[in-house]
């Protein structure tokens, strides 16, 4: 049965041969006529996707025209009057910045007060008639009058030198309502270096 139904499709294709060979212009002609409007086909279609893809480039043009006319209205005068503005500030800033450096700087090397401890540049005791021994670096104060409880392990600042406080003898709470204070005497320093 198969060999029939390839044997009958041979036949059919025979026949047409034969048929094609008898007409050789039909077909030819048949031929340049599908070619020719597949090319015109072909051709609308390219058409309509460069007409679409043209459109779309000119409203893409249209648009930028606006932008650039925003553009060179805004940025002369208005920018240049920011930037001009900005820049102002900042040299303003700049040198008030300047002036609390210095200003700073002033309060750090100001003198101190031969009868004040201190701390982290805030006065935190009273002194009285300290003995300074620069061979062996101590300073010792007959009586210290504290707001707050000195410590062995901390640097505290007497004139121009760090110093390290302890080996008090006498060390005393005086109240004064909410307010206390702290009396050594005598108060053992030893100088660490310059401040």
């Amino acid at each position: 049965m198969e060999h029939g139904l390839v044997g009958r499709i041979g036949d059919r294709v025979a026949a047409n041969a034969r048929v094609v060979v008898g007409a050789p212009m039909a077909f030819t002609l048949l031929g340049i006529t599908a070619l020719a409007v597949s090319y015109l086909l072909l051709q609308e279609f390219q058409r309509d996707r460069l007409a679409a893809l043209s459109e779309r480039i000119a409203s893409q043009e249209v648009q930028f025209s606006k932008y650039r006319a925003k553009l060179e209205e805004a940025i002369p005068e208005a920018t240049a009057a920011q930037i001009e503005q900005l820049t102002h500030r900042l040299s303003d800033t700049e040198k008030a910045l300047g002036d609390v450096r210095s200003g700073l700087a002033l309060l750090e090397n100001l003198p101190r007060d031969s009868r004040k401890l201190y701390q982290d540049n805030s006065i935190i005791a009273s002194v009285q008639d300290p003995k300074v021994d620069l061979d062996k670096k101590t300073v010792t104060f007959p009586t210290v009058t504290s707001q707050i409880l000195l410590s062995n392990d901390k640097l505290y600042e007497f004139q121009s030198w760090k110093i390290v406080c302890g080996g008090t003898r006498i060390y005393n709470t005086v109240g004064y309502g909410v307010t206390h204070e702290f009396s050594y005497s005598p108060l053992n320093c030893k100088i660490m270096g310059n401040r």
